[in-house]
């Protein structure tokens, strides 16, 4: 049913308005004050920003109203402001409204091909949660998985913990917000929490889009606690925040993604990925691709996987990880190399896991450097200490992610 404001009441009713709008408020101090320290943020294509433009609400001085209102008639409010500031950008726009496990909906029951039915907002009064998390049937909830891959998961525009369900409650929503990652993701999580601990506060939440698909280009989130609004606006994409462990988890997964592929196409050939090696009595290290040639002697091939872009890298930074890769890949080498002639003939026992009669060993990288330079100075290094050099996307044996991902799950 829906529920919106009182035409009747004049003044009231105005003053009821400006409550709704602060709490629609995007780009400005309130009174209850933003949570946390607001990072900068990368600017977004200017058809989309002026498109979040046209869902942004003016900005009025707080009064007391929000004191003196009751829930349901600034709830109302709220859903009238975020209705009329969405259609600012979607004039077509099948807005209705309902209420479901206490919780009121604004939803865009679209049937335009140009635009996907989606929640425009959601409100409440937060509560504890009537029930245990259904984890399964959450997961079960439609997400591509081009979104997933992508870095969205499974949010929800009112918490759990403040008695949020699944259905027109959950939305695509950035990994490193909902998780609480990212300087946003904190923030996000603040409000969250502090919702939690004020049970009886009012929960507003919208989503502002910039193209016709149901994910949000950004979502406010306004938590009211006795009248005083705590605010906050938070950036939709998960290209918006990079971690500082991003580069490590490329590295991880162009390991994986060489180590299956080898193991795809092998032959003639076994193969150990992460074979572990004693380094010291007390330590060991993990070659990642130790390789035995079906060959009459015993010869292991040690191969150090680097997701390195030596395009990318400073020209005063490629010696010194190159000659880091090399010290990496000697260790091992010299631990295989001790065990040359060992009396030892099982492949899984010595510091090495086996008795060889050679060794050698292979640096893998990506792709060459564009840079003929760069490349004669890689060649160089690695060919003065008898190590051998291996271009990812000039092998035989290479795959795409996808191909190779397979037989690894």
């Amino acid at each position: 049913m829906r529920v919106g404001c009182s035409s009747g009441r004049g003044a009231e009713t105005r003053q009821y308005q400006r409550v709704a709008i602060q709490t629609l408020h995007c780009g400005r101090r309130l009174a209850g004050g933003y949570v946390g320290k607001v990072e900068p943020r990368a600017s977004w294509p200017d058809d989309r920003d002026s498109i979040h433009g046209l869902q942004r609400v003016h900005e009025f001085s707080l009064s007391s109203a929000l004191r003196q209102a009751s829930a349901e008639e600034v709830f109302g409010c709220f859903a009238d402001a975020a209705a009329a500031a969405y259609r600012s950008a979607f004039p077509n726009a099948e807005l209705i409204t309902f209420t479901a496990a206490g919780i009121g909906f604004l939803f865009d029951h679209s049937t335009s091909q140009e635009r996907e039915s989606r929640t425009v907002a959601a409100w409440t009064q937060a509560r504890s949660a009537p029930a245990p998390r259904d984890r399964s049937r959450q997961a079960r909830y439609p997400l591509p998985a081009a979104l997933a891959a992508a870095g969205y998961e499974r949010g929800h525009l009112i918490a759990h913990a403040s008695g949020g369900g699944l259905d027109a409650n959950v939305f695509a929503q950035a990994r490193h917000v909902n998780q609480g990652w990212s300087p946003d993701g904190r923030r996000y999580r603040k409000l969250e929490r502090l919702a939690v601990s004020n049970p009886g506060c009012l929960v507003f939440h919208r989503l502002l889009y910039g193209d016709g698909t149901d994910v949000p280009d950004l979502n406010e989130l306004t938590v009211s606690i006795d009248g005083h609004p705590h605010h906050g606006v938070f950036d939709n994409r998960p290209s918006a925040w990079t971690s500082a462990t991003s580069p490590l988890h490329r590295g991880r997964r162009f390991h994986q993604q060489v180590q299956a592929a080898f193991l795809l196409g092998l032959a003639g050939a076994s193969a150990h990925p992460e074979h572990q090696v004693s380094l010291t009595r007390v330590s060991r290290g993990r070659v990642d691709l130790h390789v035995v040639p079906d060959l009459a002697e015993r010869y292991a091939i040690v191969v150090e996987i680097k997701s390195t872009d030596w395009d990318a890298l400073a020209e005063h930074r490629v010696r010194p990880n190159l000659r880091a890769h090399i010290r990496q890949l000697q260790g091992y080498l010299d631990r295989y190399i001790q065990d040359l002639d060992s009396a030892e003939a099982d492949d899984l026992t010595g510091a090495s896991g086996g008795a060889w009669n050679s060794v050698s060993g292979i640096l893998l990288y990506p792709q060459r450097p564009t840079d003929t330079a760069r490349l004669q100075l890689i060649n160089d290094l690695t060919s003065r200490e008898a190590i051998m050099l291996a271009w990812y996307d000039g092998t035989d044996w290479a795959t795409t992610p996808t191909e190779a991902e397979r037989p690894a799950q």
